[in-house]
């Protein structure tokens, strides 16, 4: 895949046909070359991913097999983005978000491929904040130690540092699927924003205090309910709020803009 822009999208799907269905126009809203994994395990989901991606400028990738699970599914994507030296940063997104047509030039505001490689327009409140600051643009995000990958803006250099991905729990229950298989499900939010010892080196020259920054507003996952959770998750998840723009209107303004323009 040969990108025209710094900047690439990562879309991974596991049999919700319907969630790619609603996420993926408003993902490629974006700019930038993007691609689609897809780690499904009922062939009826793969056609019909495949279906919604090709009539997209979108390139459709199925993992063959028997479902490897997320970390497999991100470790395929990356090493096919970055295998484009032009590609300077990936933002990824699960396939269940709502996303703002503003998101990457935010996102291209808050990041630095040293001092902030790792950010994210999603704010998961079960990850704690750590400060509120501001860019010199104005824009207004927070400092976490953790947070969710419903999304995450990283720079090349950090994705390859925490590569490959581990899946760290084989076999663990899924819904979707008509048995448990290798890879099933595996904790990769918690090792490429803390766990990984090359994502914790990073992290402490990038800022010991919080190092992930987070624009909260721009991402929401529309799939928060436990019946939602394809590994039968039953902890309790209150709905993501509303797409909200506040976090930037003084960004705008200071650029001349105004807020009924976003």
């Amino acid at each position: 895949m040969r990108g025209t822009a710094r900047t690439a999208i990562l879309i991974t799907c596991c049999d919700r046909p319907e969630a790619l269905e609603r996420s993926l126009p408003q993902i490629l809203a974006l700019q930038g070359p993007a691609l689609v994994v897809d780690d499904s395990a009922d062939p009826r989901s793969r056609e019909r991913h495949r279906r919604l991606v090709e009539a997209t400028r979108a390139e459709y990738l199925p993992i063959p097999g028997t479902r490897r699970g997320l970390a497999a599914a991100l470790n395929v994507g990356l090493s096919v983005l970055l295998a484009d030296p032009e590609i300077e940063w990936v933002s990824y997104f699960q396939d269940d978000v709502d996303v703002d047509s503003v998101l990457l030039e935010v996102m291209a505001e808050v990041s630095h491929p040293e001092d902030a490689p790792l950010v994210t327009g999603h704010d998961a409140a079960e990850h704690e904040a750590v400060s509120t600051r501001s860019t010199p643009g104005g824009i207004l995000y927070r400092t976490k130690r953790s947070c969710r990958a419903t999304h995450l803006h990283a720079h090349r250099n950090y994705w390859l540092a925490v590569m490959p991905l581990p899946t760290r729990r084989l076999g663990a229950p899924c819904l979707e699927a008509e048995r448990p298989g290798p890879g099933s499900w595996s904790d990769v939010d918690w090792w490429i924003a803390t766990c990984s010892r090359r994502a914790e080196s990073q992290a402490a020259r990038a800022a010991p205090e919080g190092h992930v920054r987070v624009v909260p507003g721009l991402v929401r996952t529309f799939f928060h309910r436990a019946e939602d959770s394809l590994w039968g998750n039953n902890q309790p998840c209150g709905a993501d709020p509303e797409l909200s723009r506040k976090a930037i209107v003084r960004w705008l303004s200071a650029r001349g803009g105004r807020p009924g323009d976003l």
